[in-house]
């Protein structure tokens, strides 16, 4: 249930009570005077803006995750799985290779265009403390994080795909990080 009120078609949209405005000014704010119960911003084109100005950099951000969570399947299929005949016999060597191989990967991504384009956040932490630093605004950390977990989500679904058997197996277990025989005190004084 909703009607359209306004002086100008399709100015303000109300509903239950609440009034949006549908025409905002170039400010980003809604003109005012031109009903009475227009006191709500424009939440569509405030939240919109940063996305039409920066939608390249979150697509980069999105390309650049789930390319990194490709290659940490890949190379975890590779040096932990049973079957691989490239695996190591020792855990050490296991771990040493595949840091090795994730920090290569990270390296790769950050050096690349997708990755000065978007700032190679990587990582929702690291969006946040670009955030706190005030390096980025609200609205980009929420569409940073967004095309955060959209690209992970979208690397892993499609590493899962490439390696169907391979990444559910327990040596791999969809390249899971958790905490050791320590327990999740140790991993947490470790992580900090």
């Amino acid at each position: 249930h909703f009607q359209v009120v306004g002086e100008q078609r399709n100015e303000f949209l109300a509903v239950h009570g609440f009034t949006w405005c549908l025409a905002p000014s170039d400010t980003g704010s809604c003109r005012r005077g031109a009903h009475p119960r227009a006191t709500v911003r424009c939440l569509f084109s405030r939240m919109s803006r940063p996305f039409r100005q920066h939608w390249p950099e979150y697509l980069c951000e999105a390309i650049g995750l789930g390319l990194f969570m490709i290659s940490a399947t890949t190379f975890a299929v590779l040096l932990f799985h049973p079957a691989s005949i490239l695996r190591p016999g020792s855990v050490l060597v296991r771990r040493t290779f595949m840091g090795i191989a994730m920090g290569a990967t990270a390296a790769a991504i950050v050096y690349s265009r997708i990755g000065q384009r978007s700032g190679a956040h990587l990582n929702p932490a690291v969006t946040l403390a670009f955030l706190r630093l005030g390096k980025i605004t609200g609205r980009d950390a929420a569409f940073y994080v967004a095309a955060q977990v959209t690209g992970g989500l979208t690397g892993m679904t499609a590493a899962a795909v490439l390696f169907r058997p391979l990444v559910a197996d327990p040596s791999v277990n969809y390249v899971v990080t958790v905490p050791g025989p320590a327990g999740v005190l140790a991993a947490f004084v470790a992580e900090a």
